[in-house]
């Protein structure tokens, strides 16, 4: 499993980015060949001083060949797009592998 964490950073306008991330990005999702599932998370506090986030979009693919793919097709690159039309906040990209090193509470 290869999972790819889009941080989106607080925005300058937040209901401009919610709206913005309900009504157009989102449904980019399904545009996205390979992608097996995706959680959003709403970035409720940090440990200490202000939230560095405001939303972590994980999407989750079965390899990594399928994530390249994925993001490399025209539904990837339009979601890289977009993010200029709405995340003044700045995105910081992660990309992770499961691995043996950590449990599951599944």
């Amino acid at each position: 499993m290869v999972n790819v964490l889009v941080l989106f950073g607080e925005p300058v306008d937040q209901a401009a980015f919610d709206t913005h991330f309900t009504d157009v990005h989102r449904p980019m999702l399904t545009r996205l060949p390979g992608l097996e599932g995706y959680r959003v998370n709403e970035v409720a506090a940090a440990e200490s001083g202000p939230r560095p986030y405001r939303l972590v979009l994980e999407l989750q693919f079965p390899s990594q060949e399928a994530m390249q793919e994925g993001l490399n097709s025209d539904g990837g690159q339009e979601m890289a797009r977009d993010y200029s039309h709405f995340a003044s906040g700045g995105v910081t990209i992660l990309f992770c592998e499961s691995s043996g090193l950590a449990g599951s509470s599944a």
